[in-house]
Parts: structure tokens; C-alpha cells; sequence
């Protein structure tokens, strides 16, 4: 689309790269699971599962921002709300250097998602 907003396809950026790090959760605790010695096989395969699945379906609902779809939005706001309550559960936990870049993202993400040019192309 010619006309798609700056802010728009910034926002299927960001929340694309939330899918391939969720992906990347999914594959690291895989080979985890696989390599070392785990406290619980049947729980951490559930995990790699569920976090590779969460991937794949957010970067399906990048696809449908960088398309345009009226769709997508609602998931990927819910993907920055869910992001922030976790990333404020880490700053607490004193994990900044995951809680900050996952601040950081939602953020940005959210505001690129509430921007009224993105609002405008998603409901034209």
C-alpha cells in the first residue's frame, strides 16, 4: 500500500519483532530442554510450545497490520498491554535488562498503534 502510514508500519514492525523474539524464547528453552538436564521435560515442552505458537501468531498479526487489516489491531494492542504488565513485573523483580527493552517496546508500540494515522488507515 503506497499510503500506508509511517506509523503504521511501524507498528507491524514492532510487533513483528515481538513475535520473533517470543519464536526465540520458544526455540532457546527447546534446546535447553533438549541439552541440558530439566526439572521438568513434560512442562518445559509445553512452554517451548506454547511460546513458539504465541511467536507465530503475533507475526500473523504483524502481517495483518502491514497489510492493512482492521483486524489486527485489537490483538496487537493486547499484545502491548500484556507486554507492559509483564515488563513491569520484571523491573520489580530487579531484571532490568529484560523489563526496560520490553517497556520500551510496548510503549513505542502502543503509540504507534493509537496514532490517529493509524486509526485513519485502519478504518478507511
Amino acid at each position: 500500500m503506497a499510503n500506508r502510514p509511517a506509523t503504521l508500519t511501524a507498528a507491524a514492525a514492532i510487533e513483528a519483532l515481538e513475535g520473533l523474539a517470543m519464536i526465540g524464547v520458544g526455540l532457546f528453552v527447546a534446546v535447553e530442554t533438549l541439552t541440558a538436564h530439566s526439572a521438568s521435560v513434560a512442562n518445559a515442552i509445553a512452554l517451548a510450545v506454547c511460546a513458539l505458537a504465541v511467536g507465530a501468531a503475533l507475526l500473523a498479526v504483524a502481517r495483518g497490520l502491514y497489510q492493512p487489516r482492521r483486524w489486527a489491531r485489537t490483538p496487537a494492542l493486547l499484545t502491548q498491554v500484556f507486554g507492559f504488565i509483564i515488563a513491569i513485573y520484571l523491573i520489580q523483580g530487579h531484571q532490568l535488562a529484560y523489563g526496560i527493552p520490553i517497556i520500551v517496546a510496548t510503549v513505542a508500540g502502543a503509540f504507534t498503534l493509537l496514532a490517529p494515522a493509524t486509526t485513519q488507515s485502519l478504518t478507511d
